[in-house]
C-alpha cells in the first residue's frame, strides 16, 4: 500500500468518526427527540415601532414628523398617513434621477434639501463627521433646482 493511499484511508477513517460523533453528542444533547423543526421567532401583533432622531429640530416638518411619530404609536394610522404622505416623496426621487435604490435617509436627506434649501446646507453641513457634506448637498440642491 503506497503512503497516498494510507493517508487517504486514515482521512476518510477520522472524518467518518468526527461525523459519527457530531451526530451521537447532537442526539445525547438534543432536548426534543421527535425530530420535528423548531419555529423560529414570531411576529409582534401590531405595527412595526418607528423611531425618528430628529435632534433639536424644531421646524414645522420636524413638529409634523413627531406629531405623525405620535400618531402612529397611538395606533392612528389614517391620519399618521397624512402627514408622513404630505412630502413629496416621488417628485424628490424623479428629480434626482437616483442611479441606484436610494435608501430612506438619503430620500429624507433630499427632501428636507428640497424644501429648506440653502438654510438646511448651513443648518446640516457638519453632520456625520463628512467634510464634504456641504458640497455633496450644494451639488444635490443644484441638481433639483434645474
Amino acid at each position: 500500500m503506497s503512503a497516498r493511499t494510507r493517508i487517504t484511508l486514515t482521512v476518510a477513517l477520522l472524518a467518518l468518526t468526527v461525523g459519527a460523533a457530531v451526530a451521537g453528542i447532537t442526539a445525547a444533547t438534543s432536548s426534543d427527540s421527535s425530530g420535528a423543526r423548531v419555529e423560529g421567532p414570531k411576529a409582534r401583533p401590531g405595527l412595526p415601532p418607528l423611531s425618528l432622531d430628529l435632534g433639536v429640530r424644531v421646524d414645522r416638518e420636524a413638529l409634523d414628523l413627531r406629531q405623525a411619530v405620535g400618531l402612529y404609536e397611538a395606533g392612528k394610522r389614517a391620519d399618521a398617513e397624512k402627514l408622513f404622505g404630505a412630502a413629496d416623496w416621488s417628485g424628490v426621487a424623479k428629480r434626482m434621477d437616483y442611479k441606484f435604490p436610494a435608501g430612506h435617509v438619503r430620500i429624507a436627506d433630499d427632501f428636507l434639501l428640497k424644501t429648506w434649501g440653502t438654510d438646511y446646507i448651513a443648518r446640516t453641513k457638519s453632520l456625520g463627521g463628512d467634510p464634504k457634506r456641504e458640497a455633496k448637498l450644494t451639488y444635490r440642491l443644484e441638481r433639483m433646482q434645474d
